[in-house]
């Protein structure tokens, strides 16, 4: 690779002449400027990011760490959101990915910081609590769809509590009392924050919540949720009163709900209603019918972690603060308004004398 002493002879000008130009000096003649382009240009010579830095300019680097970038079908937004703030903003973005290893996550923070990285910002596959060991105190970290567990570190997160209550309400604004909330598994944070968004919409409306009707899944293989959620469904769906409207903890689950529910004699939305969570829309848009579903904003919160991140560079933020971002009702067809059935007396009324 070339050096600067090689663009030095080159151009025949004196080393320092070529450092006081890289360092953005002006007072150096055009004729000399032009000299000196010529034979980065020939030479391809790049100043390094560190010596930049030494020299106190900022490096132009962002780096992005994510944990499952190339299995999660949702990294690839938020690495757009990341992408077009820095594009923005002329930073170059480095990404690097874990695969949910620590060790591998310590190293690439050494590595991008060898590169004199302005910030790095880490990113989870799934709303989650991390570790960090290392220390961040000159470097600004922001996570992503994550956030650790000492609350040291400024988080972007998608708005699950929100999301859920949205949909509650919709299901609620549409006739349904009788509602069931089929869960992702119990210890997942998302499941937690759902949970809440949607007994806060029932209580909120006076409508009575079933516990029989609130069921965590237990598994977590694609063959076992199928055999699983058929079991579920009949026996939610046997006595008289059954429910008329079905919240489930995600996407994949709503689809395998409708295949089950169709397997069963069961038409959606016209037996019984059918929502998702997260909006994975090779799924949401595919269903027959469409799938009325909350998006998971993670383009956004891309944007959001970036701006963060580069804001922190010249400021901080406060220790451990966690900004949720709302996740939007996307409306579809796999839910109805619930037809008032007419009772006796409003028959009496109606019918001819």
């Amino acid at each position: 690779m070339a050096t600067i002493n090689d663009v030095a002879e080159l151009a025949g000008v004196s080393v320092k002449t070529v450092s006081r130009y890289l360092s953005g000096f002006e007072g150096i003649s055009a004729k000399t400027v032009a000299r000196i382009e010529k034979a980065t240009t020939e030479l391809e010579y790049f100043p390094s990011a560190a010596a930049r830095s030494l020299r106190g300019q900022t490096t132009g680097i962002v780096s992005l760490i994510a944990d499952n970038l190339t299995t999660s079908p949702f990294a690839a937004d938020i690495v757009k959101g990341v992408h077009a703030v820095c594009e923005k903003n002329d930073k170059l973005l480095l990404i690097g990915e874990t695969g949910e290893n620590q060790k591998t996550f310590e190293k690439l923070v050494d590595r991008f910081r060898q590169q004199k990285t302005e910030a790095i910002i880490t990113a989870a596959s799934h709303h989650k609590t991390i570790h960090i060991t290392q220390s961040f105190e000159q470097c600004p970290l922001v996570l992503v769809n994550c956030f650790d567990d000492q609350r040291k570190y400024p988080s972007i997160v998608p708005d699950d509590r929100q999301g859920s209550y949205d949909l509650t309400r919709r299901l609620l604004a549409l006739g349904h009392k009788n509602i069931a909330f089929v869960m992702l598994p119990e210890d997942m944070v998302a499941t937690r924050l759902r949970r809440q968004g949607f007994e806060e919409a029932m209580h909120e409306a006076g409508a009575e919540i079933n516990p029989k009707w609130m069921i965590y899944s237990t598994v977590r293989r694609p063959p076992d949720t199928l055999q699983w959620l058929r079991s579920v469904l009949e026996t939610m769906l046997a006595p008289r009163k059954r429910p008329t409207a079905i919240l489930c903890g995600n996407d994949k689950m709503a689809f395998r709900m409708l295949m089950q529910l169709h397997a069963m004699g069961l038409e959606v939305p016209k037996d019984v209603s059918v929502v998702g969570y997260d909006d994975f829309r090779l799924i949401s848009e595919s269903t027959v019918p469409g799938l009325t579903t909350a998006a998971l904003p993670y383009y956004q919160m891309g944007v959001r972690a970036a701006e963060l991140a580069l804001s922190l560079t010249t400021s901080k933020a406060r220790p451990g603060a966690i900004e949720a971002i709302h996740c939007d009702l996307i409306v579809r067809d796999s839910d109805r308004a619930l037809r008032r059935r007419k009772t006796t007396r409003e028959s009496t009324k109606a019918s001819p004398r």
